[in-house]
């Protein structure tokens, strides 16, 4: 029986709490004017900051050797070869916004695996013997077979500054720099 009282009597105390604290509610003053208006205003666009990715790719292109007059096999070139690969790479960049102009730099450094061969007679011929003959007369050309012209390239670097106008999102911008690769020949 003490439970079924102790349990009424704290059901009553709630609600007399409960009923207090809505009785205090009613005493606040009631707004009688709208809130004021303030319109919202669109964040305006910033192009500034550093950045950092990675980039990937695939490179393709011809190469052609020539220009040697003393070569051996007659001919003036390989004739075109094709060359290619693939290659990835990190770029980086930073960019300052000042009203709508928008300056900045980026360079990006790519590791490639561009390559391509010839076995055109005028790779082949160009071992010669330098030995004279017996009589003192030059040496009787000689070819190699199996050789050929190779042409690779194992990177790629670039440097670029930017110059540009910004409206909002839409950014109109003109780039300019160097690249640098190193191209081999064997």
């Amino acid at each position: 029986m003490q439970r079924i009282v102790i349990a009424a009597i704290s059901s009553i105390v709630a609600v007399l709490i409960f009923a207090a604290s809505r009785a205090v509610a009613a005493d606040l003053p009631v707004r009688t004017e709208a809130p004021a208006y303030y319109p919202a205003v669109a964040p305006i666009y910033d192009w500034g900051g550093a950045y950092i990715g990675i980039n990937g790719g695939y490179a393709f292109g011809q190469s052609q050797w020539g220009s040697d007059a003393l070569n051996p096999s007659g001919l003036t070139s390989t004739g075109n070869f094709h060359v290619n690969g693939g290659m990835a790479g990190v770029t980086a960049g930073v960019s300052g916004q000042w009203g709508a102009w928008v300056v900045g730099a980026e360079g990006d450094f790519d590791w490639q695996g561009l390559k391509g061969t010839s076995n055109s007679p005028y790779c082949t011929s160009l071992i010669t013997s330098t030995v004279p003959n017996t009589i003192g007369a030059p040496a009787p050309v000689t070819t190699a077979a199996g050789l050929s012209c190779k042409t690779a390239s194992t990177w790629l670097g670039t440097f670029r500054g930017r110059f540009g106008y910004a409206w909002d999102r839409v950014l109109l911008f003109g780039t300019a720099g160097i690249a640098g690769a190193n191209v081999q020949t064997d």
